[in-house]
């Protein structure tokens, strides 16, 4: 590309972009991981069957993977490269 020079402003913003998108989609993968996760416990609810207490200790769990997903979301969102 004529006139492309490896340390222009360009070159590094879009290097930065880069390092965001691929950090983004490491994050999603895990985020999609906690979102299947929290899945598999609202069936187990729907499913019956359960004492209050596994009820509630399932909403605990539930509410932490909540929580986990919001925080890395929230992260990654953020993130700068170094």
């Amino acid at each position: 590309m004529p006139g492309w020079r490896k340390d222009s402003i360009s070159y590094n913003y879009y290097k930065k972009l880069l390092d965001w998108v691929n950090n983004r989609l490491q994050v999603l993968d895990e985020i999609e991981e906690k979102l299947y996760q929290m899945k598999q416990l609202a069936e187990m609810v729907q499913e019956g069957n359960l004492s209050q207490q596994q009820i509630e200790d399932i909403n605990k769990e539930f509410k932490k993977l909540e929580s986990e997903v919001n925080e890395l979301d929230e992260k990654s969102k953020n993130y700068i490269s170094h």
